[in-house]
C-alpha cells in the first residue's frame, strides 16, 4: 500500500500517442494535444475523451482555447524541416482549420493569445511573431535587445491584457524570462537561472512562478512576488525536469516533472516542496487544476489522470467537509516524540488513519473501523523513526485529507 495509490484515476484517451500539453477552460470542457497531431477532447470531465481530426501528423508543441469554442493550436515537424502550422477551432475542435506559416524554417514552440483577434507565437532562436486579426497574418514582433535574444521561448501567458511574461533559454547555459506590461512594445530577456524555463504559473498581478531545469540538474522553481522585477531562485534538485505547473489552491501547487515520472508539489506556496510518484511511473509532461478539486495531468503513451475529487487535500489547516466531520491540525507539529491527531464526527462513518514515509511507504495504520458519532484523538509516536517530514492520510467515509507532520530529534 502507497499513500500516494489513489491521488491520480487513470482516464482513458483512446490514444496511444503521448501527450505534451493539457488545458481546460472548466471543470467539464478540456483538450489533451502532443505527438503525430493528436488532439483528444472531453466535454464531461475526462470520463468519454474523443480523438479529433487536426489534418496534421506534426508534433503539437502548445494548445491554447478562449473558451469552451475557439481554440489555437501550434505544430511543428522537427528541427531540420519544422514546416510549422498554426492551427484554429471555433467548434471546440470539432473541425480545426490548418494555416501554414510564410517562413518554413520557423520552430515555434507556443501560443497565446488574449481576446480573439490578438494573439503570439514563440520559438526557436527567440522568434516571436504577432497577429491582430485571430491569425489570418502575422508580423514579427520587435526583437529583444538584450544579450539573451537568440534564446528559445517555450511558453507565454497573460495574467491580464497589460501584463504578460514568456520563459525559455538553452540547455547547460541560460533560463530567461521576458515580460512586457504593453502588448506590441519590445520584450526584453532576463536571466535568472541557468537551465532553461518551460512554464509560468501566475498567483496575482505581482506573484507568478517559473519552472525548468534538466537532466543533471533536476528541477528548478522561480518566484517572483513584484511583477518580474526581481525573481528568487530556488534549485528544487529532484530529478526531472519542470514542464507544466498549476496552483490547485492559493498555497498548493503541483509540477509535473516529465522523465521524472513525479510531482513536486508545495503546500506553502513554494517555500518548501516535496516529491511524489507519478501513477504507474509515467512520464507526465503537464498538469492543470481548474479548482481545488477538479485537475488533470497527461503524459506518454496516451496517459491521462485525473485528480481524486475525493481527496480533499494536502493541507493541515482544519476542515469540515459535508458538514458531518471536522480534521484538526495535529498538535505539536513539529513534534518529538509524539503528536495528536484529533478529528469530530457527526454520525457514524468508517474511520482509517494511516501514517506514512515522505516516499510514501506506509509506517502503520492507527484506526480502521466504524466510530460512533463525537470527538476523537489518537496518537502517533514517533519512536525509533528518523526526523523527516511524515504523512498522516485521514479517510473519513471516502472523503480524504493528508496531513504533514514533522519529527524533530
Amino acid at each position: 500500500m502507497n499513500l500516494f495509490d489513489d491521488l491520480w484515476i487513470q482516464q482513458n484517451s483512446n490514444t496511444t500517442k503521448s501527450f505534451n500539453h493539457i488545458i481546460f477552460t472548466d471543470s467539464l470542457n478540456g483538450w489533451a494535444a502532443g505527438d503525430s497531431g493528436i488532439i483528444v477532447h472531453t466535454t464531461n470531465g475526462g470520463i468519454l475523451w474523443q480523438i479529433q481530426n487536426t489534418n496534421t501528423i506534426n508534433f503539437i508543441y502548445d494548445i491554447r482555447f478562449l473558451n469552451n469554442y475557439i481554440g489555437w493550436a501550434i505544430a511543428c515537424n522537427n528541427f531540420a524541416y519544422p514546416n510549422a502550422i498554426f492551427l484554429k477551432t471555433t467548434t471546440a475542435g470539432l473541425n480545426w482549420q490548418k494555416f501554414p506559416f510564410n517562413d518554413t524554417t520557423l520552430l515555434l514552440f507556443t501560443i497565446c493569445f488574449q481576446n480573439e483577434s490578438f494573439g503570439w507565437v514563440a520559438g526557436y532562436g527567440g522568434k516571436i511573431l504577432n497577429t491582430t486579426n485571430g491569425g489570418s497574418s502575422w508580423d514579427i514582433t520587435p526583437g529583444d535587445t538584450s544579450q539573451f535574444k537568440f534564446n528559445s521561448i517555450n511558453r507565454i501567458k497573460f495574467y491580464n491584457n497589460r501584463f504578460a511574461l514568456a520563459c525559455g533559454g538553452f540547455p547547460d547555459l541560460s533560463g530567461v524570462t521576458w515580460k512586457f506590461t504593453n502588448p506590441g512594445s519590445n520584450w526584453f530577456g532576463q536571466g535568472i537561472a541557468g537551465e532553461p524555463l518551460y512554464d509560468i504559473a501566475f498567483l496575482d498581478s505581482l506573484t507568478a512562478f517559473l519552472v525548468g531545469g534538466d537532466i543533471d540538474y533536476g528541477l528548478i522553481v522561480l518566484q517572483t512576488t513584484n511583477a518580474g522585477l526581481n525573481w528568487n531562485f530556488n534549485p528544487v534538485y529532484y530529478f526531472g525536469t519542470g514542464k507544466g505547473i498549476s496552483f490547485r489552491t492559493n498555497n498548493e501547487a503541483w509540477v509535473a516533472l516529465s522523465y521524472g515520472a513525479s510531482f513536486a508539489v508545495t503546500t506553502n506556496t513554494g517555500q518548501n516542496w516535496f516529491n511524489i510518484p507519478a501513477p504507474n511511473n509515467t512520464i507526465l509532461n503537464d498538469v492543470v487544476f481548474t479548482d481545488y478539486r477538479n485537475g488533470w495531468t497527461a503524459g506518454n503513451n496516451g496517459a491521462i489522470y485525473k485528480f481524486n475529487s475525493a481527496l480533499i487535500g494536502i493541507e493541515h489547516n482544519s476542515k469540515n467537509i459535508d458538514n458531518f466531520f471536522t480534521i484538526y491540525p495535529n498538535y505539536p507539529n513539529p513534534f518529538n516524540p509524539s503528536t495528536n491527531i484529533s478529528f469530530e464526527i457527526s454520525k457514524n462513518a468508517n474511520v482509517q488513519i494511516t501514517i506514512f514515509d515522505i516516499t510514501g511507504k506506509k509506517i502503520t495504520t492507527l484506526v480502521n473501523h466504524l466510530l460512533l458519532p463525537g470527538k476523537y484523538n489518537f496518537q502517533f509516536d514517533g519512536n525509533g523513526l528518523s526526523s523527516g517530514v511524515y504523512l498522516c492520510k485521514i479517510n473519513i467515509q471516502n472523503n480524504i485529507i493528508v496531513q504533514k507532520l514533522v519529527l524533530t530529534k
